[in-house]
């Protein structure tokens, strides 16, 4: 039944994008530090994972509709989407970034006044970037099987002068991408955790045994380290 741990199986939301080192698929496969660290946190507690696959606009409303218990996936607590779901205890903190076209120049938001930046539809770096003065903010409709790849490739034919995501992945992708650049780091220090349907506190509690029992043993630090190494694990508690 929608919304339980029972029959012991947990389904979280995803979308199957390439965002390395924070998820990406291999065949059946999935790698990187969330769907890792999902994994570990669902093990502890005894559940098993299924991943269940939407676009990237229809995460949290998977877990609305009863088609996933919920959504891992690349999600900041907001205010607002504390509304529609509760959540569990964040698994990351994370900052955002700017990558922009090679040969833009842009190391502040203020250096970004007249360019074209983009970020997903409906989005904390939508938001983000309409409130820097002078940048003009694009969405970009996030009803798509991969709204990553459009942003790069709308960065790099021109069509917008760069793009914000979260920082983990822009870091490594201006380093494999010859046709991007690194812009600059935002230090927003976003909370990412697991939203449920709202008043799913049964499964809220379960989540955050599993965070507690990962966090105590260091699971979840080994696999950011993993991951993440250039980057300071946010998590650190007295164990």
């Amino acid at each position: 039944m929608s919304g339980t741990i029972k029959p012991r199986v947990l389904r979280l939301a995803t979308s199957d994008l390439d965002a390395r080192p924070l998820f990406w698929n291999e065949g059946p496969l999935r790698f990187g530090y969330e769907p890792e660290a999902a994994t570990a946190v669902a093990d502890a507690v005894g559940l098993t994972l299924e991943w269940v696959y939407t676009d990237w606009a229809g995460r949290m409303t998977s877990v609305l509709s009863g088609d996933a218990d919920g959504v891992w996936c690349g999600v900041a607590v907001t205010e607002e989407r504390r509304e529609i779901l509760d959540f569990s205890a964040p698994y990351a903190y994370f900052h955002e970034a700017c990558v922009v076209r090679q040969g833009v120049q842009a190391r502040s938001p203020a250096e970004a006044a007249g360019l074209r930046i983009g970020a997903a539809a409906e989005s904390t770096n939508l938001d983000m970037v309409r409130s820097w003065q002078g940048v003009h903010a694009v969405s970009f409709s996030a009803d798509t099987n991969d709204i990553f790849a459009d942003l790069i490739e709308a960065t790099a034919s021109g069509e917008i002068d760069g793009f914000v995501d979260d920082e983990p992945a822009m870091v490594p992708l201006a380093e494999r991408d010859s046709r991007l650049a690194f812009g600059f780091t935002v230090e927003t220090k976003r909370p990412w955790a697991c939203g449920v349907k709202r008043g799913n506190t049964q499964l809220a509690d379960v989540l955050n045994d599993g965070l507690s029992r990962c966090l105590t043993a260091g699971v979840l630090q080994r696999i950011w380290n993993a991951h993440l190494p250039f980057l300071d694990f946010p998590l650190l508690r007295d164990r």
